[in-house]
């Protein structure tokens, strides 16, 4: 499934900075659903 555009994807990409989940103990399936997570979050 595509990543949304609202979530303005850069593959390969890691950003330093506080996060909004730990990515360490919060994965998903797949990009799509990472960014769901996100936009549910907001």
């Amino acid at each position: 499934r595509p990543v949304p555009a609202e979530c303005n994807a850069e593959l390969h990409t890691d950003y330093g900075g506080a996060a909004v989940r730990w990515g360490l103990t919060h994965h998903k399936e797949s990009a799509a659903d990472c960014c769901q997570a996100c936009l549910d979050q907001a």
